[in-house]
């Protein structure tokens, strides 16, 4: 009786990647860094959500939320920091997966999209610099007019 093991398939490597001119290994490594920062931490707050759906959802394949388990899991997210706009917005995509019979790990890149939790915007960081050196500017002006004084 002859025993069979399963063949190994070895990695994938880039065969003489030390060769590559400098260009395309600075490109391969801001590829790497890019990928890296664009996973989906276990503990994100999009993803725990995401679970949390999933384990609410009734009705197999139909994908079903009552009213009230929908409202409770949106005041959940807004305790994790996430906007109700968003916590809906991973509610449908969650029930989106369900109704494709796709694992909910398979709704990471959508996830992405959403904005994490806490953070704000580039557009509210411009106006928080602009109002600062406004307020500088004024300061300033202030202090000279009364040393001129």
């Amino acid at each position: 009786m002859s025993q069979t093991r399963p063949m190994h398939t070895p990695a994938l490597r880039l065969v003489r990647a030390h060769d590559l001119p400098e260009p395309a290994r600075t490109a391969r490594r801001d590829i790497a860094r890019e990928n890296h920062e664009a996973a989906l931490a276990a503990d994100d707050a999009r993803a725990a959500f995401a679970v949390e759906v999933a384990r609410a959802i009734e009705g197999g394949k139909a994908a079903l939320l009552r009213p009230e388990v929908r409202r409770s899991l949106v005041e959940a997210a807004q305790g994790k920091g996430l906007r109700p706009f968003d916590a809906n917005l991973i509610i449908a995509v969650v029930q989106d997966a369900v109704r494709r019979e796709a694992p909910v790990s398979s709704i990471d890149p959508t996830l992405r999209v959403i904005p994490r939790p806490g953070r704000a915007d580039a557009a509210s960081w411009a106006v928080w610099a602009f109002a600062g050196v406004a307020g500088l500017a004024i300061f300033a002006l202030l202090v000279a007019m009364v040393s001129a004084g």
